[in-house]
């Protein structure tokens, strides 16, 4: 996944350099962490979760031995703060061309781990 997510970049970043003279827009990047927040759609089952959410699920409570250590350190944002930060990139010319890491706090698995048991 994250090598496809590196090619769009490349590719959109290699297109907007190439048609630049011609385009009303600019190129703005941004880049939120693990997204967290109220669900819109109906969740029957944890496969209908989004990406995010699934992979909480998945960690916590499939019951597989996973890979990620204890001590991993990774961040997350509430999906309304990232919305935030959406708009404000389109709304903002100095935005332009620049790039944005969206992240509300970190988290380690041992601490979701630790959560895990009050759900």
């Amino acid at each position: 996944m994250v090598d496809s997510m590196v090619q769009m970049f490349v590719a959109a970043l290699q297109f907007f350099d190439e048609n630049k003279h011609n385009l009303l827009w600019d190129f703005v990047r941004v880049c939120p962490t693990l997204t967290f927040g109220p669900m819109m759609n109906e969740v029957s089952s944890p496969a209908s979760l989004c990406a995010s959410n699934g992979l909480f699920w998945y960690y916590l409570f499939s019951g597989i031995p996973q890979s990620y250590p204890d001590d991993y350190k990774g961040g997350w944002v509430d999906v309304r703060d990232a919305s935030t930060a959406l708009v404000k990139a389109i709304e903002t010319p100095e935005a332009g061309n620049d790039r944005f890491i969206i992240k509300g706090s970190d988290f380690t698995w041992k601490e979701w781990r630790a959560s895990e048991s009050s759900l």
